[in-house]
């Protein structure tokens, strides 16, 4: 049996690592083209804040891919054949699967007001968007922080130039409008 799981956070590692411990014969494969080790979200913040590496963010020991025999593929996908029971990726190549599991994760809401989109405005939820504010975030520049949850929930924004109170002010308004 060819379980193919599309996603390799938490959900997709969570179920990987079930799927393994019902069945210690079968294929387990994940494929995500965000990063080639399980990492936790909510500690990209401490990342773009420079308290830790990535690598710090990884919960399990990279040798457990190789222990657990999971493979990984890292490629973006396209469609899914269901009648073929194939993953289609961008590139055009297939990967056949028995079983399809989607833990896919959450995708950041846009802001509902007009010019909410464009330069200087992040969301704060991949890789993708740590790299994005790497590239623009300066020392000294100023910011306001939109959202709540546990990646932007006011005691957990680090910014050393902003008394907490502030952003705290900031976020919780943001909640009330």
């Amino acid at each position: 049996m060819h379980f193919v799981i599309l996603g390799n956070g938490v959900a997709g590692m969570e179920a990987a690592l079930a799927l393994r411990a019902r069945d210690d014969e079968a294929r387990i494969t994940l494929v995500s083209a965000e990063h080639d080790h399980f990492f936790s979200r909510p500690a990209l913040m401490y990342v773009f804040a420079g308290q830790t590496s990535l690598r710090d963010t990884e919960p399990h020991d990279r040798g457990l891919y190789e222990r657990m025999r999971f493979e990984r593929v890292s490629r973006r996908v396209a469609s899914v054949d269901a009648p073929g029971h194939a993953l289609v990726f961008v590139d055009g190549s297939r990967l056949g699967y028995d079983r399809l599991l989607f833990a896919v994760g959450s995708k950041a809401r846009p802001a509902p007001w007009p010019g909410a989109e464009g330069t200087g405005l992040h969301s704060f939820v991949t890789l993708r968007d740590l790299e994005a504010l790497d590239r623009e975030a300066r020392k000294g520049m100023r910011a306001a922080v939109l959202g709540g949850g546990l990646i932007v929930s006011p005691d957990n924004v680090i910014t050393p130039d902003i008394p907490l109170a502030n952003i705290r002010a900031m976020v919780e308004a943001c909640h009330e409008s």
